[in-house]
């Protein structure tokens, strides 16, 4: 044991500190942010103010087109050919062309002209303004009245709940799915990530005869779990810090949302209140200030969720690092490796289609089978947690992925303890299971 921790102590210390490791530390809660922010950013001001002139020859949308923030209407009374040949000198620009004959029960002929094609939303902006006016001459005809219409529209909001342990709780759907999808592929990434690492350090050390020397000193296997504990260590380790740092950088931007003015205003008319009243009344107003996404994700047990993933993460990465190790052991260099990790990598790819599936579709019975299947039980789980996944299941999940670590250690150190030693030669499958089955 102690030469076990000796190896995992030397893989730790070399590796963390590594320029590689600091910089990846530092960059990857800003990358991980940068991955939520930017998309948002990119809609909100990704593109500029476009401007279409309405050709409309039929007489019909004059007063059809409102500007927003990116798309203005200037209703034209020139010639569509006049207004096609100036856009040469005219950026952002576009010309639509109703036809004379437009009519609402034969609603086609509409054409557009531009310097650069429309963006889906701005083509879909153009197509809702002309379906409702077109809508309004239907209604007019049958002597209704569209204001009237809309105004029996209603919109209705459905407060979720979820059964839980201790009866119905509090749930958001948006939230639940964007936790599902997040945690299942960075469980999906870091194991094929820091599983790739063992397998490097295995055939770096192999291809360079190091391994000659040290196992002159300890046995295979000890070589082997100390690699995969330290490399553990370190992705453990790394994890934690991006955990930490993400929380430090959710609460700076958190710090930033401010309280509307109109609220401090109603804060201050409460202050004749009873103390009992007026803490109510506070605690539902600044409830009401905080944004949407804060307000589900506090609907979520995040502090279950990172203890499970934490598991997981600890249990797939011991399941999977066993075999890369062994894979690494069995080839001379990282290409002869690709034919064995195929086998490998397919199980986890399926589990990550399956997350997703399982994060649009809950209550999915493949995503419960998927979840107790020790290959693809890491990703699915994740997928399904942050929806409610009963204890039960959660532990018979967890033993069934311990009793595989177990089996697939016992199978790796028999891979292992042969391969490490063999040079200038492919293995083969069946050559790989000779090995295990091979008694000495």
């Amino acid at each position: 044991m102690n030469k076990i921790m000796l190896i995992a102590s030397r893989e730790y210390w070399v590796r963390v500190k590594k320029k590689q490791f600091l910089i990846m530390t530092m960059v990857g809660p800003l990358l991980f942010s940068a991955l939520m922010v930017i998309p948002m950013l990119l809609v909100l001001y990704g593109s500029d103010s476009h401007t279409v002139l309405v050709a409309d020859q039929s007489g019909q949308f004059n007063d059809a087109f409102k500007d927003s923030k990116k798309l203005n209407f200037e209703v034209k009374k020139e010639a569509p050919e006049a207004l096609k040949a100036g856009l040469d000198s005219l950026e952002d620009t576009g010309v639509l062309v109703i036809p004379a004959d437009f009519s609402p029960q034969n609603p086609s002929g509409i054409q557009y002209f531009g310097k650069n094609p429309l963006s889906a939303d701005q083509e879909m902006r153009i197509s809702d303004a002309i379906s409702e006016k077109i809508d309004s001459e239907r209604l007019a005809l049958k002597g209704l009245d569209k204001s009237f219409i809309d105004s029996l529209h209603t919109e209705v909001n459905i407060q979720t709940f979820k059964m839980g342990e201790k009866g119905f709780e509090d749930s958001s759907s948006g939230a639940s799915n964007a936790v599902a999808f997040g945690s299942s592929i960075l469980m999906y990434m870091f194991i094929l990530l820091y599983g790739m690492q063992v397998l490097k350090g295995v055939v770096e050390e192999k291809t360079n005869r190091i391994v000659e020397v040290i196992v002159s000193s300890v046995k295979p296997f000890q070589l082997m779990m100390g690699k995969i504990l330290g490399i553990g260590a370190v992705s453990l380790t790394q994890f934690l810090l991006w955990i930490v740092l993400s929380m430090g950088i959710f609460t700076a931007v958190s710090s930033l949302v401010k309280v509307p003015e109109t609220t401090k205003e109603e804060l201050s008319m409460v202050q004749s209140m009873t103390p009992e009243t007026q803490k109510a009344v506070e605690a539902q107003m600044v409830d009401q200030t905080k944004p949407a996404m804060m307000k589900a994700i506090e609907t979520l047990d995040l502090g279950k969720n990172v203890v499970v993933f934490l598991i997981y993460f600890i249990l797939a990465y011991l399941f999977y690092a066993s075999i890369f190790a062994a894979i690494g052991s069995a080839v001379d260099n990282e290409t002869d490796s690709q034919q064995l990790l195929f086998p490998v990598t397919v199980p986890l790819l399926i589990g990550y289609l399956l997350g997703i599936m399982v994060s649009s579709d809950p209550g999915n019975q493949v995503g419960f089978w998927a979840s107790m299947i020790p290959l693809t039980s890491p990703i699915v789980m994740m997928a399904r947690m942050p929806y409610g996944v009963p204890t039960w299941e959660l532990l018979l999940s967890i033993s069934l992925l311990i009793g595989a670590f177990f089996g697939m250690t016992w199978i790796a150190a028999r891979i292992y303890r042969v391969g490490i030693l063999m040079y200038g030669k492919k293995a083969t499958f069946k050559e790989i299971f000779k090995w295990i089955t091979y008694q000495g």
